[in-house]
């Protein structure tokens, strides 16, 4: 059995439940059966983000007054999004050797980073981390943190709009993760044309991670088309756009991104990468796909920045054949397969 895997199963042998997720596109359940093909190396990472997969564990132990445990871990992918079976067997020799002791004691201890002497520990950004805990803190039926009241207050206009600079990240996060709570979502979707730039775009990036409802998703793009009339700042309109990349309604957001593909602002990074590392599954579309390779191709970061994207999208299971597909695209403009073929020198 791989390295993982038997560490999970150890640990829940020690009366330790693990829950495995993905963090590098979305936070996102990872099922065990799921988790142990991929480490067996029988199928491709399914969420592979800048050629890592970017894994989060909660390991909740089950005895009385015990505290939780997180652990942040990535490991490189082969050239077909699968785990290197190197890193794999000496990320467990390195478990073993740093926790393996502390662990057959039943030691695990929270206050203490079971994992700085591996290399393959992580941190995430300051804003992956606040919706991991939000997100555990609804797992475990804890309460949320501190600055969850201060937050729904706010967004539900209970404080002055320009009344931003009190708000934490966390409680942000938590207001997210408990949408079905307290009308957060109607408070959100009436509140949407207001808000000011900062805590629109902070409540984006949390909202990227939730599954959201229609009503939430057309105030939301209406704001991005709002936005995209008045040529406003396109990393504004892109963060929107993460914040609808996961909604249940996603007619309205793909309808939002080929107007974005076909305005003044397509060949922006920062709406090209929110395409590319939140709206993957959209790209699924042929017509949809060729007009975002045109564009990624005319962007305005250059060759480099084509060859980056486009490597993150090859590893995403099943995307290759449609973008090879694109690539012998007789319509295709001179333009793109110019970048087609500088790619390609990447590989001889």
């Amino acid at each position: 059995m791989s390295s993982i895997s038997t560490l999970v199963e150890f640990l829940e042998k020690s009366d330790i439940r693990v829950q495995a997720f993905d963090l590098g596109r979305r936070i996102t359940k990872l099922p065990r059966r799921q988790l142990l093909s991929f480490e067996q190396r029988g199928t491709a990472y399914p969420y592979p983000f800048l050629q890592h997969a970017w894994l989060g564990f909660l390991l909740s132990d089950q005895r009385e007054g015990a505290l939780p445990l997180i652990w942040f871990l990535k490991f490189p992918l082969d050239s077909e999004g699968k785990l290197v079976s190197a890193t794999r067997d000496d990320f467990l020799l390195r478990i073993i050797k740093s926790v393996g002791e502390k662990l057959e004691l039943g030691s695990v201890d929270p206050g203490v980073d079971a994992l700085k002497e591996t290399p393959y520990a992580f941190k995430p950004e300051d804003e992956r981390m606040a919706c991991f805990h939000a997100r555990a803190s609804r797992i475990l039926q804890a309460a949320p943190s501190s600055y969850y009241a201060t937050a729904r207050d706010y967004f539900a206009g209970k404080a002055s709009i320009d009344d931003w600079q009190t708000l934490g990240l966390q409680g942000i996060a938590d207001l997210c993760s408990r949408l079905d709570q307290h009308d957060n979502a109607l408070n959100l979707s009436q509140i949407m044309p207001v808000l000011p730039a900062v805590p629109l775009e902070m409540l984006c990036c949390c909202l990227e991670n939730e599954a959201i409802k229609q009503p939430l998703t057309e105030a939301i793009t209406s704001r991005a088309k709002k936005l995209l009339d008045e040529f406003a700042s396109p990393a504004l309109v892109a963060a929107l756009l993460r914040g609808i990349s996961h909604s249940k309604a996603p007619e309205i957001r793909q309808q939002l991104i080929d107007d974005l593909l076909t305005s003044t602002i397509a060949t922006d990074p920062e709406i090209l990468a929110a395409i590319a590392s939140r709206c993957w599954q959209d790209l699924k579309d042929p017509a949809r796909l060729q007009r975002y390779l045109e564009q990624l191709a005319a962007n305005s970061a250059g060759c480099d920045y084509f060859n980056r994207v486009l490597l993150d999208l090859l590893l995403i299971p099943g995307m290759p054949p449609r973008i090879m597909a694109q690539f012998r695209n007789p319509e295709r403009s001179e333009t793109l397969a110019s970048a087609i073929g500088e790619f390609l020198k990447l590989g001889s």
